[in-house]
């Protein structure tokens, strides 16, 4: 189906849910790249949250015209929160919706008979996103790992799975960070995924990452102490945290500067759409002038950690802090 067809053909409504919060985020980020396509997204696209921001707020979003692109996307996250008077606002709303606007509601595990589910069952589309079977996780890891350019074995696949455990988003964040690691090498050996994977998902390095994103200081030093208990290697933290700044910057500077879209920014930076997505969310916490004084710091640790003898685990403290 050409792209123009595929907008002509989207519903009013979609209600999209499921307990994988990343097939969530992979199927609006697909919406993303159709609706909004190369258009700057901050005209043509709103994202609220059930329980944050107003039910008028979002009708009036819904109901407002697009001007630069033929449809206009609205998206509601964390719709199971939305409370009987407001799923009866959205009702009415619903009866009539604007013909240029598509309104994505995604939800987190639903009933069968929520009341949602009933409400846009015969004005749009209902999709259940499910996890694949378990048996299916392995050959997902390495189809994951082919789009990265790298190739694993369906054993590796098979160790990462029994290692990180059956969460999509956590594999998809450790297959990341394996690949920015070996980012010159083709094939990963067993051994090589072995050697970097631990079992961290209560704190593995993208928990770090995270907190440190979200500027969430005593987060970020509790994680960083549990990474160095757990032995993981002080170039590989460095090394991870100065390449997860440079996307946050590149990320506010291709949206904010050169006005890109999400689309347009995941073609230029070879990122999911949804990770375009995350690193621009995460971005609004920094300012341009906060962002290119932490790569200021990161160089200055660079040299300290290359020539100083000092305890690693206070100078890496001491540089959290004064980024964050």
């Amino acid at each position: 189906m050409t792209p123009q067809k595929a907008l002509k053909s989207l519903k009013p409504v979609y209600l999209i849910y499921g307990e994988e919060k990343l097939l969530l985020d992979e199927a609006v980020g697909r919406a993303k790249q159709i609706i909004v396509g190369r258009k700057t997204p901050e005209f043509s696209c709103d994202v609220f949250y059930a329980g944050k921001d107003s039910i008028n707020s979002i009708i009036s979003s819904a109901e407002t015209y697009s001007f630069l692109s033929e449809k206009r996307l609205v998206i509601l996250k964390e719709a199971e929160k939305l409370s009987e008077l407001e799923i009866s606002r959205l009702s009415s709303y619903l009866e009539n919706p604007s013909p240029s606007t598509c309104l994505i509601l995604v939800a987190g595990k639903l009933k069968k008979n929520h009341r949602l589910i009933s409400v846009v069952r015969g004005k749009g589309e209902i999709r259940e996103y499910k996890p694949p079977p378990k048996s299916c996780y392995p050959h997902w890891v390495v189809k994951e790992f082919g789009k990265r350019g790298k190739s694993v074995s369906l054993t590796a696949g098979k160790i990462l799975v029994e290692r990180i455990g059956f969460n999509l988003y956590a594999l998809t964040n450790e297959i990341e960070k394996i690949s920015l690691f070996y980012k010159e090498k083709k094939k990963i050996e067993l051994e090589e995924i072995d050697f970097l994977v631990k079992q961290t998902l209560s704190g593995n390095i993208f928990d770090f990452l995270n907190a440190v994103s979200q500027r969430n200081k005593k987060r970020a030093i509790e994680l960083l102490n549990y990474l160095l208990e757990s032995k993981e290697r002080v170039p590989h933290i460095f090394y991870l945290l100065v390449n997860h700044l440079r996307l946050l910057l590149k990320v506010k500077s291709l949206i904010e500067e050169r006005r890109f879209s999400e689309a347009k920014v995941a073609k230029e930076l070879n990122l999911p759409i949804f990770q375009v997505t995350r690193f621009r969310e995460d971005s609004r916490n920094f300012s341009f002038e906060e962002l290119k004084n932490a790569f200021k710091l990161l160089l200055e640790m660079d040299v300290s950690l290359k020539t100083e003898t000092k305890d690693v685990k206070l100078l890496l403290e001491r540089l959290l802090i004064k980024i964050l």
